[in-house]
């Protein structure tokens, strides 16, 4: 549902700019500078949205894998545990 709103939303912005310069009847919009920054607003808004879907799923479109990429990660996570553990047991 988020992918067809979002695809909705570049296609109505995208369809604006030539509307309003073709079709006779939205040519009042033309000159409006208010409209015009509604319309940035909602460009900046759309391209939010995309950021937003590009940000989840970076690292498995391009194929990286921290786990397996970066080796020394799976020591650091066991001296993290390890001084957890005793952190904990000194705390009581």
């Amino acid at each position: 549902m988020f992918k067809l709103l979002r695809w909705i939303m570049t296609i109505l912005g995208a369809a604006y700019l030539p509307a309003v310069f073709f079709v006779p009847a939205l040519s009042p919009f033309r000159p409006d500078f208010f409209g015009w920054i509604l319309f940035a607003v909602y460009v900046l808004v759309v391209a939010f949205l995309w950021h937003l879907d590009s940000k989840r799923n970076r690292d498995v479109s391009r194929g990286f894998d921290p786990d397996r990429e970066n080796p020394e990660l799976e020591e650091t996570r066991n001296r993290l545990l390890h001084a957890s553990f005793w952190s904990s047991l000194f705390r009581r």
